[in-house]
């Protein structure tokens, strides 16, 4: 009996002893992941690092930033949660990218079923980060009553989308529905933003930049080299300083490119429009006379809308209002 006693308390000793071992290695883990991040990180799939998107942000923001970091995702995978990015690396010293095309091939969808209000609305939503590239991403509207793919916010600064896809949900006019908003309604500013080499598919709005403040709150942004076709509006710049928007096709859209009180330089070229109310539209805009410049674009209006099946009498090629 003595005998299975000692037997007993060696066994229970032993357990204790796996219980702080492990519990040690915990803590060793939790050490090494606590360090900056830098580097590649996997997301999705049986060999990645974390699961979604946002864990793989939330650890950055944790963490903090030791280099540049690339986010690369399953390309064969859907991806059905929403993205919120918020203050993410505000010094601005190093560049995160996420990449959903890492093999140059397929790309990641992004989805949000589960948007069903005006603060839940978005699949990826940036405020208050810098030098953020995505790049290679499907964009995905599925909700019915809620459409918007990503969403900007004041303080985003250095933010750059290339070669993405934007499937939108097939709306006429509604605030939304849009593939890009830019919100500069509040400070900080949001500064240097970059669109290009993307395509835009049936959405109410593609590009929407407003700064809703009355005041222009949003500084130089760029739009190149990008595709849209079936929209309510393809780009709508609303309050912006400094404007660059060439070697775009816009199809089938209800108004092509609109700029309403915008200061600073302005240089539209080289866009292909095919609108039937608005082909090129400048309202209340003012700059420096030799910053401003609208060349060699190509626009036809044809005056019927897709949507209601019948003819405008207020389709206009080039419309500019109170422009000086």
């Amino acid at each position: 009996m003595k005998f299975i006693g000692s037997m007993r308390k060696k066994q229970k000793g032993d357990f204790v002893k796996k219980i702080i071992l492990f519990l040690f290695a915990l803590l060793i883990i939790n050490c090494i992941y606590a360090e900056p991040i830098s580097g590649q990180i996997l997301v999705g799939g049986l060999l990645a690092h974390y699961e979604t998107l946002q864990e793989a942000v939330n650890a950055i923001t944790e963490n903090g930033i030791s280099g540049d970091i690339e986010i690369l995702t399953n390309d064969q995978m859907t991806f059905n949660q929403a993205l919120h990015i918020a203050g993410l690396n505000q010094e601005g010293i190093f560049n995160i990218t996420i990449n959903a095309k890492p093999q140059g091939l397929n790309r990641s969808t992004f989805v949000n079923d589960s948007a069903n209000s005006w603060e839940s609305n978005y699949i990826f939503k940036i405020e208050n980060s810098k030098n953020i590239k995505i790049t290679g991403a499907r964009f995905e509207a599925i909700a019915s009553g809620y459409g918007n793919m990503i969403v900007m916010n004041s303080g985003c600064e250095n933010i750059e989308i290339d070669d993405c896809v934007f499937d939108g949900a097939d709306v006429y006019s509604s605030s939304y529905h849009s593939s890009i908003r830019i919100n500069g309604g509040t400070t900080p500013i949001i500064r240097n933003v970059i669109i290009k080499n993307s395509v835009f598919n049936d959405n109410a709005y593609h590009i929407d930049i407003n700064s809703s403040s009355y005041i222009n709150n949003i500084n130089t942004v760029s739009i190149t080299n990008n595709s849209f076709s079936d929209a309510y509006s393809a780009i709508s710049i609303v309050r912006c300083i400094n404007a660059t928007i060439r070697g775009n096709i816009i199809n089938q859209s209800g108004s092509g490119i609109s700029l309403t009180e915008c200061t600073g330089s302005l240089d539209i070229g080289y866009n292909r429009v095919n609108a039937w109310g608005a082909g090129i539209s400048l309202s209340s805009y003012t700059s420096d006379y030799y910053s401003k410049n609208v060349y060699n674009n190509i626009i036809s209006v044809n005056g019927y809308n897709n949507y209601y099946n019948s003819y405008t009498s207020e389709a206009v090629g080039i419309s500019l209002m109170q422009a000086t």
